[in-house]
């Protein structure tokens, strides 16, 4: 059977909710509310734009985009931010409708930005031609934390051990003043990475999650004696997985070691819910980011990232907008030389 697109519709809310609870590798990132946050974010600029697919089998999936159109052209994100895109589903899928799936994502919806999904079975088998090469490192909590241990290395071992000594502490947070102060170490660690810092994101991001409160989106800090919080995490939860998205620390506390306390107890957390993985994101190229996560003796997985341009619309929209321009500049010149000759007394 020659299997093929019967059907492209929008989805709505509840089918998007759906299918990104029955999947078992859709990430949060596959879900509504990242999306939604985004679109928070971004003032309406991007906005949610998922699709269902039918596909000639009766299998049906979905697709997480969101949209943008500005004078650049259109262009769709299968990955807000470059986090994990892709479709998900409760059915089981193959390779052919994996392949199926991507030549419909590359055809028909412009430019786009995909980060292929590291915990979907059939990316594996995906040949796509222009990726940039990607890994994420994870850990499987089902081991449990105690086998986990013994992959750790010694320093690291060390490491958590000498910031329980030093007296620091790790909760998860809830308050705007709490999210407040995260930004703000988010700010001390933009200054120190300068201009090798892959992405900066704005206040207006957290503030969202802060006011979403969703159980789905925590935050975690780790606490010195008699300072506060000196480093932190946000990590985002789906059916099974937990991903710390973003981190800061103050250079000033490193010797205290607590974002490796820090990481230690999410992952105690994630264990104890029933999470199975743990993932540690993408490192944007960081060498010493990369460091600290293989000190944990975390599995390395592919995420290649596809990003392709609207090339075609791209041409056009420059050219209409230039066309515009020059038609504005004609009509200003014209209305300049009426009023000049006026006023010299020419008619």
């Amino acid at each position: 059977m020659n299997l093929h697109v019967e059907r492209v519709r929008p989805a709505s809310d509840r089918e998007w909710d759906r299918a990104w609870y029955d999947c078992d590798y859709a990430t949060f990132f596959h879900g509504r509310e990242w999306a939604e946050l985004w679109q928070v974010y971004t003032r309406g600029r991007v906005r949610p734009a998922p699709r269902v697919v039918e596909l000639s089998d009766r299998t049906t999936v979905l697709l997480p985009l969101s949209h943008q159109r500005d004078w650049n052209g259109e262009r769709y994100f299968s990955s807000l931010a470059y986090t994990y895109g892709g479709w998900i589903s409760s059915a089981d899928l193959g390779p052919e409708h994996a392949r199926v799936l991507s030549e419909l994502l590359r055809r028909e919806f412009g430019g786009i930005v995909w980060r292929l999904n590291p915990y979907d079975p059939c990316v594996p088998t995906l040949r796509l031609p222009t990726c940039q090469p990607d890994t994420t490192h994870v850990l499987d909590l089902s081991l449990g934390l105690a086998a986990l241990r013994r992959r750790w290395t010694r320093s690291h071992r060390s490491a958590e051990n000498q910031a329980r000594r030093f007296g620091i502490s790790v909760r998860r947070a809830s308050t705007r003043s709490d999210w407040e102060r995260y930004y703000e170490l988010y700010q001390s660690t933009l200054a120190r990475w300068g201009d090798s810092a892959t992405s900066r994101y704005g206040q207006r991001l957290f503030r969202a999650m802060a006011r979403r409160n969703s159980p789905d989106v925590g935050l975690w800090l780790a606490e010195a004696p008699g300072v506060g919080p000196v480093a932190g995490t946000v990590a985002l939860y789906s059916r099974n997985h937990v991903i710390v998205w973003h981190g800061v620390a103050l250079a000033e506390y490193f010797p205290l070691r607590p974002a490796n306390l820090l990481y230690v107890e999410v992952m105690k957390h994630g264990e104890a819910a029933g999470y199975r993985w743990f993932d540690f994101n993408p490192s944007g190229g960081h060498a010493g980011v990369e460091a600290f996560k293989r000190s944990f003796g975390a599995e390395e997985r592919i995420c290649p990232l596809l990003s392709l341009e609207p090339r075609l619309e791209r041409v056009a929209a420059v050219f209409r907008r230039l066309t515009q321009m020059i038609a504005r500049f004609g009509s200003w010149a014209k209305n300049a030389g009426e009023a000049t000759g006026t006023a010299n007394g020419v008619q």
